[in-house]
């Protein structure tokens, strides 16, 4: 009798299906899909300092909405002079201090800016990627380092219902230090290799026109 139990015992779990990973039952796997930026903005950063890192990738993310206010003007303007640190400063001064006070272009046009910071890893992957995809730049801030999202790579989930989920494998940082045409230009954050931890925050400016 014994005997027989284990048989049937053995025989419902050959049965039972195996785990694929993170697949579910009844959603289509679309991996490897992709978002990137329409073009790379050329702006590069007058010193290869953090402080200029962010000044420059801030200066990109103005220019593609049509702002142009140097980065030379924000460094003079937060740090006192040109120089060189190995930090932008505090996050939330930072977000203070833009938005504070309105700017003017030099053909008149005025203009104030909503930044927005959130720190740590990016938690809402739909968020990034409809945001690279309508060409809303993005600053991502890794190891200190300020660099502009330049694209995504994502695994797709689409359930029976039609709903879909997102997972990030990887993401394609510009970095600012670097000048156009290098290698060092483009930097891969991937999931599998890197520590998500390192990652300081996400950071946005929406450009306001008055």
């Amino acid at each position: 009798m014994r005997r027989a139990w284990l048989a049937l015992f053995i025989v419902l779990l050959a049965a039972l299906p195996v785990s694929a990973g993170k697949k579910k039952i009844g959603h289509m796997l679309k991996p490897g899909q992709t978002a990137e930026l329409a073009s790379l903005p050329t702006v590069v950063a007058k010193q290869n300092c953090d402080n200029w890192a962010w000044a420059a990738t801030l200066e990109a993310m103005l220019r593609m909405q049509g702002a142009v206010l140097d980065q030379t003007m924000w460094i003079t303007r937060l740090n006192g002079g040109e120089v060189c640190l190995p930090s932008a400063g505090n996050w939330e001064d930072l977000q203070r201090t833009l938005e504070r006070t309105y700017y003017v272009l030099d053909d008149g046009r005025k203009l104030r800016l909503e930044p927005r910071f959130v720190p740590g890893a990016p938690t809402v992957p739909d968020d990034l990627i409809l945001a690279v995809r309508r060409g809303e730049p993005r600053m991502l801030v890794w190891r200190g380092h300020a660099y502009l999202l330049a694209g995504v790579v994502y695994d797709e989930s689409i359930g029976s219902n039609g709903s879909r989920e997102f997972e990030i494998t990887s993401l394609k940082l510009l970095d600012p230090c670097a000048s156009v045409g290098s290698p060092q230009r483009l930097v891969t954050f991937t999931r599998d290799k890197d520590n998500a931890a390192e990652i300081d925050g996400v950071f946005s400016v929406r450009v306001v026109w008055l």
